[in-house]
């Protein structure tokens, strides 16, 4: 297959675009981490039912989400959840 002349241009356009654009968002939304750290004290805590962050209720998402990485934390601690885990880490590195 042959590249035309036109091929190395349009990719510097495109990059130039691409790179502007990566730019001009945020990394983040500001509020992400408070959903983890959420899940976290639920862990903690053992209160499954109403999500607290430093202390005050945060309803701020439906409780599912919370509830789902609140599962991911136990499973990725648990001794099987790590074995599981190394497993993955090894095959798809290979």
């Amino acid at each position: 297959m042959k590249l035309s002349r036109l091929t190395p241009v349009m990719f510097i356009v495109w990059l130039v675009f691409y790179m502007f654009g990566n730019n001009m968002l945020p990394i983040t939304d500001p509020v992400e981490s408070n959903y983890a750290l959420t899940a976290k004290e639920m862990v903690l805590s053992g209160d499954w039912l109403s999500p607290q962050i430093y202390g005050t209720y945060w309803y701020d998402k439906p409780i599912m989400i919370y509830w789902l990485i609140a599962l991911s934390f136990n499973f990725l601690v648990s001794p099987i959840g790590w074995f599981v885990y190394q497993v993955l880490s090894l095959a798809l590195c290979q």
